[in-house]
């Protein structure tokens, strides 16, 4: 009878689940809507089709060539990695992925001017390797396989124990890789198609590799024609060539999450083998991360040779006070905003199956649609709303809600995973016994979803940071964060300095992503004390 009246209950709590789902998934959204409705007035439309020529086809088929050899390069490169990185333990293995998140928290651009300043090293004949769509699809590959890798490891590491040791029995390593490696393809395969459309959707490569996309004419129409309806008119275009394989990659992605990603691994696998094919294995993925990060990461280091090194950091560490506190701002608005609706999201949907497979289906789709189409629905907005939303839409908040707003699904992913774990017993213990909700999520929920909202609001923070391209169309006048002050630079500014402001960002990131992953090891040893 109390089981019943249980299942009473959570059905009835489906009505209201739907409108609060609903407003916050519409409440992301709609920069995006916005940008679509006003793109297609009937004034907008004969001019949107008229852009179906000459140049702008031209800079789409770069862009999209671009984008299907950054999803091949690093689906090729990260799938592998990422699988083998979930299966194996070995030693300095925290020490290898910390450093494989540097890439995801630095902008793209960063990466061009190192590869662009490895230049040098090499003969003149082959200097046109790290030029034009090489150099553009290099630098794509660095910040997209980090991606592919966490995915792939993720997928891997939810693989129950009897599969694994089944798999490890009938075919020893090679059958346990293999068959890891089939699992973990559709997050793999997803992370690659997200990294290809922000590769895609980003200016910075192509104006210093000279390999000229869409991302480039958008910029272009919105900060050199100050015509904010035609860079809306070409995102929208190229969100709607972009549309059926993010859909359908999106689709697909998040049955498999539904299916696999949200549930409890009952018993942990042995990840320790014996042998020569692991260390191999595992020593190859190690030879190809340094081989990719390498010219970057000496290209950026080269100009600092010199007796003027110091100068070089202290004008970095300079501009990175100045630029602090509206750095700091943007980024910790764009957090809290993300991480409070991602948080609301997950505990709303709970473990209803149709609420999770419409959260995730919602997530990845928002992930993988053009940032400049939400940035300029999101300015598009705030030009039309009155005086009165200036605090909200056109304030120094307004970068930061814009980011939180569309990246609000991340923390959404990090808290229905750390919410799906919990034990179902958990919650039917706290209902029976008539348990407060408010008094059940402070005591019970919270604490458990505590690393997944701090590593949410971490992440959250350094991506919204390090976008270049939907900082400059929200951006207020007088008003710039340090990485938009290194783009501002990068035409006139000598390459010692250059390289002293980039030294400096890659350096204060990791410092907070090795701050942040001390602090969760020490919050992860005080909850295992307490039980």
């Amino acid at each position: 009878m109390r089981l019943a009246s249980l299942s009473a209950k959570v059905r009835q709590a489906i009505d209201w689940r739907l409108p609060v789902t609903a407003a916050i998934l519409s409440a992301a959204f709609l920069p995006i809507l916005w940008s679509v409705i006003s793109s297609l007035k009937a004034e907008s439309l004969p001019e949107m089709l008229g852009m179906l020529h000459g140049p702008f086809l031209g800079a789409l088929r770069r862009s999209l060539i671009l984008m299907t050899a950054v999803v091949a390069g690093s689906l090729a490169v990260g799938w592998p990695g990422g699988t083998l990185l979930g299966l194996v333990e070995f030693p300095g293995r925290r020490v290898l992925l910390a450093s494989l998140a540097v890439p995801l928290f630095t902008p793209s651009f960063l990466w061009a001017i190192g590869l662009s300043s490895f230049r040098p090293f090499l003969a003149y004949r082959h200097q046109w390797w790290l030029d034009g769509f090489p150099g553009a699809f290099l630098t794509g590959v660095v910040q997209t396989f980090p991606l592919v890798v966490f995915a792939a490891l993720l997928g891997a590491r939810t693989l129950p124990a009897s599969l694994l040791e089944a798999a490890q029995l009938a075919g020893g390593f090679w059958g346990f890789f293999k068959a890891s490696s089939r699992f973990s393809l559709p997050a793999g395969l997803g992370a690659s198609v997200l990294g290809g459309v922000l590769a895609l959707a980003d200016p910075g490569p192509a104006q210093i590799m000279g390999y000229h996309g869409i991302a480039s004419e958008i910029l272009i129409a919105f900060s050199a024609r100050y015509d904010a309806g035609l860079a809306a008119r070409k995102a929208l275009l190229m969100t709607m060539v972009l549309l059926p394989v993010v859909l359908a990659v999106s689709w697909k992605v998040s049955l498999w999450s539904e299916a696999r990603l949200l549930g409890r691994e009952m018993r942990k696998a042995n990840r320790r083998f014996e042998g020569i094919l692991p260390a191999v294995t595992v020593l190859g993925f190690v030879f190809i991360y340094v081989a990719l990060l390498s010219p970057a990461l000496v290209g950026l280091t080269r100009p600092l040779k010199g007796a003027q090194t110091a100068d070089a950091l202290q004008y970095g560490l300079t501009v990175l006070k100045q630029s602090a506190g509206t750095t700091l701002r943007y980024g910790f608005t764009a957090a809290v905003v993300a991480t409070v609706l991602g948080i609301v999201l997950s505990l709303t949907c709970g473990r209803c199956h149709p609420f999770r497979l419409t959260v995730l289906l919602f997530s990845f789709l928002v992930l993988s649609l053009p940032p400049s189409l939400h940035a300029l629905g999101f300015a598009g907005m705030a030009a039309q709303l009155p005086k009165s939303f200036d605090w909200f839409m056109r304030g120094g908040n307004a970068v930061g809600i814009a980011f939180g707003l569309r990246l609000s699904p991340i923390p959404a992913l990090f808290c229905l995973r750390a919410w799906s774990v919990m034990p179902e017993s958990c919650h039917q213990v706290a209902v029976l016994h008539g348990v407060p909700a408010f008094q059940y999520l402070w005591r019970v929920a919270l604490p458990q979803l505590a690393p997944a909202m701090a590593g949410s609001l971490l992440l959250v923070a350094l991506v919204s940071i390090a976008d270049v391209s939907s900082t400059l169309l929200l951006l207020p006048p007088g008003a710039g964060t340090f990485t938009s002050r290194i783009f501002g630079v990068i035409d006139n500014a000598s390459e010692r300095i250059l390289s002293g402001l980039c030294v400096v960002y890659v350096l204060s990131g990791f410092i907070l992503v090795g701050f942040f992953a001390i602090v969760e090891a020490l919050w992860r040893r005080r909850l295992g004390g307490s039980r």
